[in-house]
């Protein structure tokens, strides 16, 4: 408890999004055999995947330890063919939360919104920010740099 209030601690976890019983975790690394992008759907004509809000004291998400796991260091993983949004609510009205990590959503949509800071890295198909007061994203750990660029139309 922080100052009377209950706070969430998860580290070391992976929230994995499927749409369906063949998107496993067990069947290989992220995008291995993924096909060609058949075309995103309106953001808005879909409900999210995952609704994350980190509006209590204290509470912290941090992606998997896993070094040997092609998840290692994934908050959050959604199959690259799953469109729908990720929301991410950081509100530190009563304290600050924090989630580190990658978030991975290839076809996917990320929607970020509050104040304070995240750790976060996002590989996603598109990503919103609605800056309330002060919003910071601030990687502790930089991604690679993309080694193949496509001008898709």
């Amino acid at each position: 408890l922080i100052s009377g209030l209950a706070h969430v601690e998860a580290s070391g976890v992976l929230f994995y999004i499927a749409s369906s019983n063949h998107d496993a975790a067990q069947t290989g690394p992220p995008d291995e055999g993924a096909g060609p992008d058949s075309g995103l759907p309106i953001v808005g004509d879909l409900v999210p995947s995952a609704i994350i809000n980190l509006g209590l004291a204290g509470t912290q998400l941090s992606g998997l330890n896993a070094s040997s796991s092609p998840y290692h260091g994934m908050a959050i993983y959604q199959a690259p063919s799953d469109p729908r949004p990720i929301v991410i609510i950081q509100e530190s009205l009563i304290g600050d939360g924090n989630v580190s990590g990658v978030v991975y959503a290839a076809g996917g949509h990320l929607l970020i919104a509050g104040v304070g800071r995240l750790s976060l890295s996002a590989v996603v198909g598109t990503m919103r920010c609605v800056n309330l007061l002060n919003l910071r994203i601030s990687p502790a750990h930089l991604l690679p740099p993309a080694t193949d660029v496509y001008l898709v139309e």
